[in-house]
């Protein structure tokens, strides 16, 4: 099973299985060929290091991160991806693991 089948597996096999839902972050461990659940992530931005840049808004592939003098990432819009993370020159993001929502 390859990565990308992981969240219908999930969704489709889940229950029985013995696995969370899809909303339910997953990561494929290729070392040992299997997937784990991961923790939800969210950008978080140090204010007093961000220069206001905007290359962490350029990168983002859901549009999570607004300029405003500084970067400020939506919560509800971030997947945890990252990528505004290694694209900051100054370091000023970093990636924090959240509770999951209970819906």
């Amino acid at each position: 099973m390859g990565p990308a089948e992981i969240p219908d597996f999930a969704d489709n096999h889940g229950a029985e299985a013995g696995l969370p839902p899809k909303s339910v972050p997953w990561i494929h461990d290729v070392s040992r060929d299997r997937a784990i659940q991961t923790p939800p992530r969210v950008a978080v931005v140090d204010t007093e290091q961000c220069a206001g840049c905007g290359l962490c808004s350029d990168v983002c592939p859901v549009d999570a991160v607004t300029i405003n003098h500084e970067a400020h990432v939506d919560p509800d819009r971030c997947i945890g991806c990252g990528t505004c993370s290694r694209e900051c020159p100054r370091g000023a993001i970093a990636l924090r693991s959240v509770a999951p929502r209970r819906s």
